[in-house]
């Protein structure tokens, strides 16, 4: 990297020239080149962008569609999701987005042209690809209007330019870390967009770097050994010199198991660094602080390593940590929503409808579009909670909700016509389905064939007989 120049200094591109320059002040704008300097180089640069995405992305996210042949469809999504490597494009544009503001997400096929949509049946079956571009790459494209007048006023909705080649809307993603601020330029984004998250914590970055020269400094001094010793006379002659630095050279080649012989008015020491430890430990605990609160994020996150003390539960620093990973998965939703349709698109398409229309009759009678605009309508994707529940806690869950389950059948099926009562059992055995860990094979429910045995009953007009569903009932009351 060539030469950086920072309020008129010009600095070489290494990190301690590049933060330790004189002319940082807190509240110094961050430039393009800093961000990836501090990215690349410092000891927290990864950390601060990457741990908190580590964390909200250590789980898969859980995938419903519920008005669909369910785990054929959900397989299939799954499936294309890992095959375009999905969780890694939704990494990157967070990681770039949190380290200069802005990032943006591309995709295309070859050999067709960037700046018109792409068909579903192009998304369908061409060979695409993905591109994550961070603001150099779209220099000059994402400024965001500062007219407040204008319909797109501190927003992004026309064409995405990189490089001076434009990309469709409808092909192109913008993310921005943090809402843009009227009139206000950044630097690292190259426009009037959101903020890197070292923007703040900017000083404290350089403060920490100072840290890393005093820790390397303590350590060359912690094996320096005192030679105390009488000092000698001005009379003392080269002899007594010479005497007293090979003294000094069998005291430096000395090592565990050795034995060496000094004089009763002498005596060998280390360097009193005590206090220099305490004092230097609070620093750097207090700078990490910092730095997390400028950036912002919970310092348990900086000062642990790995999960287990951030996700310590029923401390204060859990919750916090929730609430900001939560907000993380939050941020993540635009990503995985422009993501979500193209692998929906990709996953489900016509061959692959053929054949779920050969595996399940029901669908026969209806069309590939419909079908897939049912799936589409039905779709859900969300995180589970942070904290998984142990096996037995799951379990208790499932009774507490099978409790509830018969508490309503005990309660509505005496009073119900027989189409209703159908309904209602349709409804629990849905939600018995539902519980994985207690029922691990799903009770296939003919809905149809039920409502048209149902309806024989009712045209023979039933019989002084109690009907199934009433001595059901019996039961659940018992």
């Amino acid at each position: 990297m060539g030469n950086l120049t920072i309020n008129g200094a010009s600095l070489g591109g290494a990190l301690t020239d590049l933060l330790l320059a004189e002319d940082i002040k807190p509240g110094d704008e961050l430039g393009y080149a800093t961000a990836k300097v501090i990215y690349t180089h410092h000891a927290l640069g990864a950390a601060i962008v990457e741990r908190p995405l580590d964390i909200a992305m250590s789980q898969k996210r859980e995938i419903a569609i519920p008005d669909s042949p369910e785990s054929m469809i959900k397989d299939a999504f799954n499936a294309e999701w890992d095959a375009l490597d999905c969780d890694r494009i939704v990494f990157n544009v967070m990681r770039l987005k949190r380290i200069y503001g802005v990032a943006s997400l591309i995709y295309g096929a070859p050999d067709i042209a960037t700046n018109r949509a792409m068909t579903r049946e192009e998304i369908a079956t061409l060979d695409i690809y993905f591109n994550v571009l961070d603001p150099l790459n779209t220099a000059g494209s994402v400024t965001m209007n500062q007219n407040p007048n204008a319909p797109d006023f501190q927003k992004h909705i026309g064409e995405l330019k990189v490089q001076g080649k434009g990309y469709h809307k409808s092909r192109s993603l913008v993310a921005i870390n943090e809402e843009p601020i009227y009139i206000s330029w950044t630097g690292s984004g190259f426009g009037y967009v959101g903020r890197s998250v070292y923007q703040r914590a900017l000083f404290s970055l350089k403060t920490f770097v100072q840290m890393q020269q005093t820790n390397d400094l303590l350590a060359k001094k912690a094996g320096v050994f005192v030679l105390k010793s009488k000092a000698q006379g001005s009379l003392a002659d080269n002899m007594v010199a010479r005497y007293f630095q090979k003294k000094i050279e069998y005291i430096k080649a000395a090592f565990t198991g050795n034995v060496i012989s000094i004089d009763s008015e002498s005596s060998i020491e280390t360097l009193d660094m005590a206090h220099t430890h305490d004092t230097i430990e609070a620093v750097r605990k207090h700078t990490i602080e910092d730095i997390a609160s400028a950036t912002p994020m919970p310092s348990k996150m900086l000062l642990n390593d790995g999960y287990a003390g951030v996700l310590s539960n029923g401390t204060e620093d859990f919750k916090s940590t929730m609430q900001f990973v939560n907000g993380i998965r939050q941020d993540m939703q635009q990503i995985y929503i422009f993501l979500d349709r193209i692998v929906q698109i990709r996953a489900w398409n016509k061959e692959f409808y053929a054949r779920v229309q050969n595996e399940f009759p029901e669908c026969r009678d209806i069309s590939y579009d419909v079908a897939c605009m049912k799936w589409t309508a039905s779709f859900t994707a969300k995180f589970p909670n942070l904290l998984e529940e142990t096996d037995s806690e799951k379990i208790k869950v499932d009774e507490s909700k099978n409790k509830a389950i018969i508490d309503v059948l005990g309660a509505l099926l005496p009073n119900l016509d027989p189409d209703n009562k159908s309904r209602l059992i349709a409804w629990a055995v849905d939600n018995l389905n539902d519980q994985k860990m207690t029922f691990q094979n799903p009770f296939n429910f003919d809905d149809a064939a039920l409502r048209e045995w149902l309806a024989k009953q009712e045209d023979q007009g039933g019989g002084e007989e109690q009907s199934p569903f009433d001595k059901l009932a019996g039961l659940v009351q018992q």
